[in-house]
Parts: C-alpha cells; sequence; structure tokens
C-alpha cells in the first residue's frame, strides 16, 4: 500500500518511519510512504503558501492553490487514491474507519494542516474522507496523521508477524468492540498480587469466560449479551419442531444490543429459510417482570430462556 503524506514538516516522519512497525513494513516493501513537502509548490521566493482569511479572524490560513499542486504530484492516472484530511471538526477515527481503511488498497494520501486550517475549497474538491483523533487542537495534523498511518498499516496482511494479535484486541469484532480484558504475565505472584487462579487452570472454557466478563468499558448487561454471543455464534439449533434458528454474527459498528436471527426449517433433506431476519432489541425487553423463576435459575440461563421464548413469538406473528 502506498501512502504520501503533505505536510510543512516532512522531517516530522523521519524517525517514526525509522522505527518498530513501520519500519519493518517499509523494509519488506509491504508499504511505501513519501513525505512532500507542501511549501515546494509556494509560487513566491519566500515559500509562503498561507494568508490572512477573508472576513478577518485570528491567525492565518493554508492557501488552496499550492495544497492542490501537491497533491496532483502525487496523483497516478492509472491507480486509485483517496485524499484524507485531519481536522478537529470532523468525526472521530475509530478502529472501524482503520479496518475499512486497510482492506481498501488504495493509495492514501494525508493532508496535514497548520495555522488556522486550510482553504475550504480545497477540501470540497479533492478532499474525500476527513478524520480528527479526538475532541482536542492540535498545532497541525501531523500528529493525527502519524497516528492514521500505524493505525492503519498494522492491520495489513502479515505485517504483524503474529495476526492474531490484532484479531483478538480491544475494539476488535472478536471482543464485540469493547475494551480489553485484564492480562497478567509471570511471576504469579508480584508484590503479594497474584494473578487469578482461573487464568492457570488450563481449562480454556473457564479463562474464555473469565475474559469475556470482564471486559472494560462493559455494562452488567452488555457482558450478558456477549455471553450469549460467544455461546451460540456460528450455530443452528432448534427452536421448535422442524424448526432451527440461526443467531447472526456481529460486525464492528453494529448494535451490540440487537440480536439477528435466521429462521431455518429442515429435513433430511433440505435446509430453507422461512422468514426475513427477526431482530430483538435487548434494551426494551421487561425482563424483570419476566423472570417468575426467582433464583431457582441462572442469570445467564434466564436470559438465553427468555431470548428464544421472545424469537420463537416473534416468529409465529410473522406465520400468521
Amino acid at each position: 500500500m502506498k501512502f504520501s503524506i503533505l505536510t510543512l514538516f516532512p522531517d516530522f516522519f523521519s524517525s517514526p518511519l525509522q522505527e518498530s512497525i513501520l519500519k519493518r513494513a517499509i523494509e519488506k516493501q509491504q508499504i511505501s510512504v513519501e513525505t512532500i513537502n507542501i511549501r515546494d509548490f509556494s509560487d513566491n521566493s519566500y515559500k509562503r503558501i498561507d494568508a490572512k482569511p477573508f472576513g478577518g479572524g485570528a491567525g492565518m490560513l493554508m492557501q488552496a492553490e499550492p495544497i492542490a499542486k501537491a497533491i496532483e504530484s502525487v496523483k497516478n492516472g492509472e491507480e486509485e487514491y483517496e485524499v484524507i484530511f485531519f481536522t478537529p471538526s470532523a468525526p472521530e477515527l475509530t478502529q472501524k474507519d482503520s479496518y475499512e481503511l486497510a482492506k481498501n488498497n488504495t493509495h492514501k494520501v494525508f493532508l496535514c494542516g497548520h495555522y488556522e486550517g486550510v482553504d475550504q475549497r480545497v477540501i470540497e474538491k479533492y478532499v474525500d474522507k476527513q478524520f480528527s483523533v479526538g475532541k482536542t487542537v492540535l498545532t497541525g495534523g501531523e500528529i493525527p496523521a502519524l497516528l492514521c498511518l500505524d493505525s492503519i498499516v498494522r492491520l495489513l496482511p502479515n505485517v504483524i508477524s503474529k495476526e492474531k494479535s490484532h484479531e483478538r484486541e480491544t475494539f476488535s469484532a472478536e471482543l464485540y468492540g469493547k475494551g480489553e480484558y485484564p492480562q497478567f504475565t509471570r511471576p504469579e505472584n508480584w508484590r503479594g498480587i497474584e494473578v487469578p487462579k482461573v487464568l492457570l487452570s488450563g481449562n480454556h472454557a473457564d479463562i474464555e469466560k473469565y475474559q469475556l466478563e470482564n471486559l472494560k468499558n462493559c455494562s452488567t448487561e452488555e457482558i450478558q449479551i456477549i455471553i450469549f454471543r460467544e455461546k451460540y455464534k456460528n450455530k443452528k439449533f432448534k427452536l421448535e419442531k422442524n424448526i432451527y434458528v440461526e443467531l447472526l454474527p456481529y460486525f464492528i459498528g453494529t448494535d451490540l444490543n440487537i440480536l439477528e436471527f435466521k429462521i431455518f426449517t429442515k429435513n433430511t433433506r433440505s435446509i430453507k429459510l422461512v422468514t426475513d431476519v427477526i431482530s430483538i432489541d435487548v434494551n426494551i425487553l421487561n425482563f424483570e417482570n419476566a423472570n417468575k423463576q426467582g433464583n431457582q435459575i441462572s442469570t445467564d440461563v434466564y436470559f438465553e430462556n427468555f431470548i428464544f421464548e421472545k424469537v420463537a413469538s416473534l416468529f409465529r406473528l410473522s406465520e400468521k
């Protein structure tokens, strides 16, 4: 994948591009990264590329023409490219965005603003995507560009030697877009603090449950939904006679609380889809009034039973 970074400070990237993952990806020719100095496209001897904004206001604004020429200088008529601009007023870059950018093998052109920003006309004419890196104002777009570059490159095939490293990490689909669980390494007892016994048990099912139950940034209700999703993902199971149900997988960016099911009829000869997708919004279900089992049944089992009863009820309604 090719990256071009348009900036007033190309030296800013010299050290990061010679370290760690980015360095190895460049050396293995998995990516190419070039930095373009926007000042080189100035039409005056002082290499100025800024001017006062029309209508007044504090600070200076980057002019459209030098930026446009810089963008046009890296375009290749035979390849697709997308221009990405970094500004605090744009939507925040997320892991989902990084996945999408990594999947799309277009030439990425990063535009780094400075001063009070850039002329709006160049944004409207050339920019394809805009991102911020949080609700804060930085000196320029160089730090966001570097952050975006790193977030994309580490997701590219074979860049990280153990690709499973980013399949089960913070904000990944495997962890349902939530934070990671607590992790520990040797020694087992550090300054009187011991590693949870379940992680030393060797019981993979118990370890998996511990990790999911301790995901960061999760409410109790969300953990219950995640446990349910894990138990029934990639499975078809019987709802009632000859009627089977399949829970659809979770994807980054979708609502964790909305469970979607496909309903099938199944016999010895065939499996046939019989309804459109049935959706259940867990947020609007009334569990308190429905729970008649008291303490005789575990919360997880009760949750499952209630969900399946709701699916069966919606299926019967769809059949009428």
